[in-house]
């Protein structure tokens, strides 16, 4: 009776067993090159930073504008930090809310970033959006008290 049943159904016992094979042979292929990225995202940063110079405006711009080419979080908040020191409130502004809509509720750099989007929002002087991000701060547990 088992092999009636094995031999009725053996186009969908294939079919299975191909999705099985595909299935595990794809989570290793998929966490290798998560890895490679993660990887190459690295190395990228760690690149644009060899060629940041202390107070130089033309360093500081080419270094943003590699960070920004960078899928890496740490990247994407240095780069808005840049545009803010560049006086580039409107870009760091971007930025930093570019970072944010991508990061997890627990994210921990998010009250790094939530304290960037406050002090460019300070110098576009938008006291509604300072308080804000303050009431977004307390709920992490920062306060200014």
């Amino acid at each position: 009776m088992n092999w009636m049943w094995i031999k009725k159904n053996q186009t969908l016992l294939i079919t299975i067993l191909v999705v099985v094979a595909i299935i595990a042979a794809g989570i290793p292929l998929w966490l290798y090159k998560s890895q490679q990225r993660s990887l190459a995202n690295s190395e990228a940063y760690s690149k644009a930073l060899q060629g940041l110079k202390k107070d130089d405006p033309a360093s500081e711009k080419a270094t943003r504008t590699a960070l920004l080419n960078i899928d890496m979080g740490m990247a994407q908040l240095y780069a808005a930090h840049l545009s803010l020191k560049l006086g580039e409130a409107d870009q760091a502004v971007k930025t930093y809310e570019a970072f944010l809509a991508k990061a997890a509720p627990k994210d921990s750099l998010r009250p790094l970033a939530l304290m960037g989007l406050k002090a460019a929002y300070q110098a576009l002087k938008q006291p509604e959006k300072v308080k804000s991000i303050e009431t977004d701060l307390q709920k992490l547990g920062f306060s200014e008290k």
